[in-house]
């Protein structure tokens, strides 16, 4: 994630010095814009790069969740990118139970997720965040085009995210019931 933000962070660099540099109306050429890496856009102390790539994980979990519910296959290997664990044993069970049921999500949830807490201090290894997963527009459908009542709403969610041989994953969650933020 942080590779294609930097990427758009250069285009709209490059893009910024050609429309500052055109000039209005001289017939003399611009200026030559010379580009500078920018090391403010990336966080270099442990517990800020520990929280960007915590909430990545977290966030790569939802969208992977939400693709795969499209279908309900819970042996989608998408499942697998950013959770590992408890996190990725629940996720396989949720996603087998709506298949068993016949039943697909359409529709995006929005998540808004901070951190919480960082251990250990000088070089976390673990974040803990906290979530109010708003799912109001993320519904469950059988495959006879029939909503299933009583899901969507906006739902805290307790979040543990882990620093696993180098990678970020969710290892737990809980969602707890519609209406709790």
């Amino acid at each position: 994630m942080a590779g294609k933000h930097a990427g758009h962070a250069r285009f709209v660099a490059c893009a910024l010095a050609t429309v500052l540099t055109a000039g209005c109306g001289t017939s003399s050429p611009p200026p030559r814009a010379t580009a500078t890496p920018s090391t403010s856009a990336q966080p270099t102390d442990p517990a800020s790069i520990a929280s960007r790539d915590a909430l990545a994980a977290y966030e790569g979990m939802m969208a992977d969740w939400t693709a795969v519910s499209k279908t309900s296959n819970y042996q989608d290997p998408t499942l697998t990118r950013h959770t590992s664990g408890a996190a990725l044993s629940q996720l396989v069970r949720t996603v087998a139970a709506a298949q068993a049921e016949g039943v697909v999500s359409k529709g995006q949830p929005v998540d808004s997720p901070r951190v919480v807490k960082l251990t250990p201090a000088g070089a976390p290894t673990e974040a803990i965040l906290a979530d109010c997963a708003d799912g109001t527009s993320w519904l469950q459908y059988r495959t006879d085009g029939t909503q299933v009542p009583g899901v969507g709403g906006r739902h805290e969610a307790d979040v543990q995210v882990d620093d696993i041989d180098g990678v970020w994953k969710v290892t737990k969650f809980v969602f707890h019931p519609a209406g709790t933020c």
